[in-house]
């Protein structure tokens, strides 16, 4: 019985060091999910787009991480840029 209490103490030993690391891809995961949430709401403020190309912009966007954070990062006015850059040679 203590070799098993030895072995599991060994393993949690070395899970300590990955933890920050985890905690860092949990974290990052959590921010995805909220920009893919709000993503819908941020391309209807855009008002040349139709129902279609929000659809269509918010498939890429929610796919591709780092062009959904580059999104997010950006103001109002080259966010209109940004989409539509993507819509002219991003979308086919």
């Amino acid at each position: 019985m203590s070799n098993k209490f030895g072995l599991m103490a060994e393993a949690v030993v070395g899970m300590a060091p990955q933890l920050p690391g985890l905690i860092n891809v949990l974290s990052t995961e959590n921010d995805l999910v909220d920009m893919q949430a709000k993503l819908g709401g941020e391309l209807r403020k855009i008002e040349f787009l139709s129902p279609l190309q929000v659809f269509r912009i918010t498939n890429v966007l929610a796919k591709e991480h780092d062009l959904l954070r580059v999104f997010f990062t950006i103001n109002d006015e080259e966010k209109k840029d940004y989409v539509f850059n993507l819509m002219e040679h991003g979308l086919q």
